[in-house]
């Protein structure tokens, strides 16, 4: 079943495009334009929700436009972005965008700041 949700963009000026869904919690991406802040979205939904899906957490239903506006969070919002989720995909397809993405510049930043530091450089290691 495909669902769309709706992501807020907030953009700083010494910053890259956010993109948040204020259904998912957690599920966050940027890009460097908005174009590539849109995709990074459709990316980043598609991997938060499977990831739900796997471990038999509920999908939330998408909230309305009102809705997602309405949210405290939303005052430094610039745009709103639709995102259609869960397209028809084979085990294969799935595992190949993951590849891909890990390949990529982001999945390796994502790997660089999730993980864990080496003991000896800890400031408990001391």
């Amino acid at each position: 079943m495909v669902r769309t949700y709706i992501a807020l963009v907030e953009k700083d000026p010494d910053s890259d495009y956010g993109v948040w869904f204020t259904d998912l919690p957690g599920c966050v991406t940027a890009g460097s334009t908005l174009e590539e802040a849109c995709e990074m979205a459709r990316e980043v939904l598609m991997l938060h929700l499977e990831g739900m899906a796997e471990v038999g957490e509920d999908i939330p239903v998408p909230s309305c436009a009102n809705d997602v506006l309405a949210h405290p969070d939303a005052a430094d919002a610039i745009a709103l972005i639709v995102v259609e989720a869960l397209p028809e995909r084979t085990e294969e397809e799935a595992q190949a965008e993951y590849d891909a993405f890990m390949a990529s510049e982001y999945g390796q930043e994502f790997m660089r700041e999730t993980a864990p530091m080496h003991p000896a450089e800890s400031s408990y290691a001391r």
